[in-house]
């Protein structure tokens, strides 16, 4: 029995964006501590979804411009994610192995996710479970579309997600994560729709990751109402909640939270907008973390939060 506790900055927003190889499966590769297998892009995971027998790769996004381009690396430096070599050869696409007996423990992640009482969520996670006892960070996703009910997996353990991208993929290892009141670094995750397509095009650092193809969805298929911000960490119930972000409590001091910076959102024309503070819906389920919005900071920050705590007797 477990018992999942939610810290985020839900922003309840009214929002709408307008929005082959010749091998099957190369042989397993191992790097960074990392298994994969190198997949033939038409014959990925994702095609085993009914809804995608006869569905049709699209290799990039038709939006560009502003919103490839918002990143600002004055806020620190960017984390080395993914394959750090050319990656799998033309026509195929890494494929992480699933490692997950389904049976979870306990984990944390920071996370964002777009919803229309359905989900789509990129995060950086630590969870030894779904990893095979590996308590590295990882670029992680999970979907459902019918609010968790019956349906819903973390990177391709069902599928759904195509992966168009040869080096980073969900279940990528981020190698070089911030330091406590040292170095920091930094990772640009956007949600966008495409508005000639209608899929949810997952980009990472200006990376044109995969996608979730349109059909898989119903409300989601033409918008997102909500977007929420911050951290979840699932725990045992006989055992002490685990450290949220950086394991402190945040403060105004960048180099000692984790925070969320220039969070944003997509208008229909494709320009990026400062989400407005006054919107935004604090909530916090534990004394075991917290979280502090700092509004509109202008400059390399936008809008700002600071998130995360140590855990431990949470009050649950």
């Amino acid at each position: 029995m477990g018992l999942y506790l939610l810290l985020v900055l839900c922003l309840c927003l009214y929002y709408k964006a307008v929005g082959e190889g010749t091998t099957n499966v190369k042989p397993i590769q191992q790097r960074d501590d990392h298994e994969f297998d190198c997949v033939d892009i038409y014959k990925q995971p994702a095609f085993d979804h009914p809804l995608l027998k006869n569905h049709k790769i699209q290799m990039a996004p038709s939006f560009s411009g502003n919103v490839l381009n918002n990143y600002d690396t004055k806020i620190g430096k960017f984390s080395k994610i993914g394959l750090q070599d050319e990656g799998c050869p033309p026509g195929m696409v890494p494929i992480v192995k699933i490692k997950s007996n389904r049976l979870r423990n306990e984990y944390s992640h920071s996370k964002y996710h777009s919803k229309n009482f359905t989900d789509d969520n990129p995060s950086q996670q630590v969870d030894p479970v779904l990893y095979g006892g590996d308590s590295r960070t990882r670029i992680t996703t999970f979907w459902t579309v019918d609010n968790f009910g019956k349906t819903g997996c973390f990177n391709t353990e069902c599928p759904g997600f195509v992966q168009v991208h040869p080096r980073i993929h969900p279940g990528s290892l981020v190698a070089n994560v911030s330091v406590f009141q040292g170095q920091q670094f930094v990772a640009d995750i956007l949600i966008a729709q495409d508005k000639t397509s209608g899929h949810w095009w997952f980009t990472l650092d200006n990376q044109k990751i995969g996608y979730w193809p349109k059909n898989l969805f119903t409300l989601l298929a033409n918008e997102a109402r909500f977007f929420q911000f911050g951290g979840e960490v699932y725990r045992n119930i006989n055992k002490p909640c685990p450290p949220m972000g950086n394991g402190h409590f945040p403060s105004r001091v960048l180099k000692e939270s984790s925070y969320f910076a220039q969070m944003q959102s997509v208008s229909p024309a494709y320009n990026l907008l400062d989400i407005d503070p006054i919107i935004m819906d604090k909530s916090v389920t534990s004394v075991g973390y917290d979280l502090i919005p700092w509004g509109n900071q202008r400059g390399d920050l936008k809008v700002t939060m600071t998130y995360g705590g140590p855990g431990g007797n949470c009050g649950q």
